[in-house]
C-alpha cells in the first residue's frame, strides 16, 4: 500500500511536491480494520487543463517503469526534467515512495538521476514487528556503496551494476530474494491507465478476456445491473476469411504490423497443427438487448462510447481489485455517468469489495464527486482530495491536499472548489474574444461597403 510519493524537477513539477495516502483525523487504532483506518484506499485529483493533474500520474508511471526496466542496456537515461528555466534541465530529477509491501514490512526507498547516471538510491526496510530502521543498501556516485550487514549477496553485485541503472533493478534481474517485497510492489504493483478509450483497447481486451472466462462472465453480470439497458454480454473472437488471409500474410512478411494480433500461445514457428487461418483472429464483443418479445446480440460498432468505455473500465477495476495494486487512472470517467463512477469508488473504499488493500488514485474533473454537503454520504472525504495548480508566469505545478485549508466537515467542497475558494482556477473568457472577434469583423464589412 502507497504510503507517501514525493517528486522533485520532474515535468512541470520544479519543487519538491508530496503526495500521501495517509489519512489526516482518522482513528489510529489497529482495530479490526487495520490499515483501513490509516491509509487511504482511494484519492482523486482536480486541477484546470494542463495544470499538471496527468503529469503526477505520469510521474509515478515513469518511477515505476523505470526500476522495472533500468536493468536492460540503454545509453544514457530518458529523463524528463522541469524545462520552463535555465537551471532545471542541468539538475537531477529525484524520486521518493514509502510503501507496505506484500511481506507486510514498511521501506522507504528512493533515487536521484540526471540524464547520464544515477546520482543517489537508498532502499530502507522497517521491519512490521519492531519499526527499527534497516538499511538495505545506500549507494551515491563517486561513494563506495554501503549495503546491509544481512544483505551480503547485493554487496558482490553493487560494483557491476552500470552508471545508469538502478542496483534494486539489477538485485531483482538477479532474484536476490531480499528485495523482491519492494520491487514487486514498485515495478509490478503500479499500474497506470490513461483516459478510457475502448477502441484502441478492443483487440488486446477481447483477447485477453477471452482467456478469463471467470472474468468474462463476471463483466456480462456486472454491465446487467449497471442499467445500461443491455441483458448480456459475449465474447468471441473468429478466424479471419480465407479471402483476406493472402494479404495479412503479405503484410507480414513485409513488416508492416497490422491490427490482428496471434491467436494462441503456439511456440514460434510450430504451425504444424494450426489451420491455415489460426494464426489470425477477429475480435467481437456482442452485446444483447431485449426488445418485446425479441433479444436481438448486437456488435460493438452500435455501441455508445459510454457502455463500450463503462466495460473497460469495470475489467481495469476488477484486474485492480483482484491483487494488492495501486492503480492511476487518468480521467477514467469521461463518458461515463457519475453514479455509476461513484459505484466503482465504493469499491476500493470497503474491504469486503477490496480484500487485497488495493488503491485507486485517479485524476477528474468532475466537481460532483465532492459536492456532497450537510449529512450526504460523500463519495469522497476531505483527506482523499487533491488539488494541482500552475502558475501561469512560471508555468510550475504544485500540488495542494485540500486539508490544507482545514476545511469543515459540512462544507460542500465540490461548490467550494468551482468558486475558487481553494484558488488557482483559471477564468477563461471565451466569450468576450469570440465576441470581439465577430464584431471587427462586421465593423470591417461596413467600412468596405463605404
Amino acid at each position: 500500500m502507497l504510503l507517501n510519493f514525493t517528486v522533485e524537477n520532474c515535468l512541470s513539477f520544479k519543487s519538491e511536491q508530496e503526495f500521501t495516502m495517509l489519512r489526516k483525523g482518522q482513528h489510529s487504532a489497529q482495530d479490526e480494520q487495520g490499515a483501513w483506518n490509516r491509509i487511504s484506499p482511494v484519492a482523486v485529483i482536480y486541477g484546470d487543463n494542463a495544470a499538471g493533474k496527468s503529469n503526477l500520474l505520469k510521474c509515478m508511471n515513469f518511477f515505476s517503469n523505470f526500476v522495472r526496466n533500468s536493468f536492460a542496456p540503454r545509453e544514457g537515461i530518458n529523463t524528463q526534467p522541469f524545462l520552463l528555466d535555465n537551471e532545471s534541465a542541468k539538475q537531477p530529477s529525484t524520486f521518493y515512495i514509502e510503501f507496505i509491501a506484500k511481506d507486510e514490512n514498511r521501506y522507504q526507498y528512493w533515487f536521484s538521476i540526471d540524464a547520464h547516471k544515477v546520482r543517489e538510491e537508498v532502499l530502507w526496510m522497517f521491519r512490521s514487528e519492531t519499526n527499527r530502521r534497516t538499511v538495505i543498501f545506500e549507494r551515491e556516485d563517486g561513494k563506495k556503496t554501503k549495503i546491509g550487514a544481512q544483505f551480503h549477496n547485493i554487496g558482490k553485485i553493487a560494483h557491476l551494476v552500470r552508471e545508469n541503472a538502478l542496483l534494486l533493478s539489477a538485485a531483482a534481474a538477479l532474484n536476490i530474494t531480499s528485495v523482491m517485497p519492494a520491487y514487486d510492489t514498485i515495478a509490478n504493483g503500479i499500474q497506470c491507465y490513461p483516459a478510457v478509450d475502448f477502441d484502441n483497447s478492443f483487440g488486446v481486451f477481447v483477447h485477453r478476456i477471452r482467456k478469463n472466462p471467470r472474468r468474462a462472465l463476471l463483466l456480462s453480470k456486472l454491465i446487467r445491473v449497471a442499467d445500461l439497458g443491455i441483458t448480456d454480454v459475449d465474447f468471441e473472437e473468429k478466424d479471419v476469411p480465407e479471402e483476406l488471409l493472402e494479404e495479412l500474410r503479405k503484410l507480414a512478411e513485409s513488416g508492416i504490423s497490422g491490427s490482428s494480433a496471434p491467436a494462441g500461445d503456439e511456440p514460434l514457428g510450430d504451425s504444424s497443427s494450426s489451420s491455415p487461418s489460426s494464426e489470425y483472429f477477429m475480435p467481437r464483443v456482442l452485446f444483447s438487448h431485449q426488445g418485446r418479445g425479441v433479444i436481438r446480440q448486437l456488435s460493438e460498432q452500435w455501441e455508445s462510447q459510454g457502455t463500450k468505455n463503462v466495460m473497460l473500465l469495470f475489467d481495469w477495476v476488477l484486474d485492480s481489485l483482484e491483487r494488492p495494486s495501486i492503480t492511476l487512472l487518468d480521467e477514467p470517467d469521461v463518458s461515463i455517468s457519475t453514479s455509476l463512477f461513484s459505484e466503482i469508488i465504493k469499491l476500493y473504499r470497503d474491504p469486503a469489495t477490496n480484500p487485497n488493500n488495493s488503491q485507486l488514485i485517479f485524476t477528474t474533473h468532475n466537481e460532483t464527486l465532492i459536492s456532497a454537503s450537510g449529512t450526504d454520504d460523500r463519495v469522497l472525504d476531505r483527506d482523499q482530495i487533491w488539488i494541482v495548480k500552475k502558475d501561469p508566469n512560471t508555468g510550475e505545478s504544485t500540488l495542494n491536499w485540500l486539508m490544507d485549508w482545514s476545511p469543515n466537515s459540512k462544507e460542500n467542497f465540490g461548490k467550494n472548489y468551482r468558486h475558487g475558494v481553494y484558488g488557482g482556477l483559471a477564468q477563461p473568457n471565451l466569450y468576450a474574444t469570440v465576441k470581439e472577434h465577430f464584431d471587427n469583423a462586421k465593423n470591417a464589412g461596413k467600412e468596405s461597403q463605404r
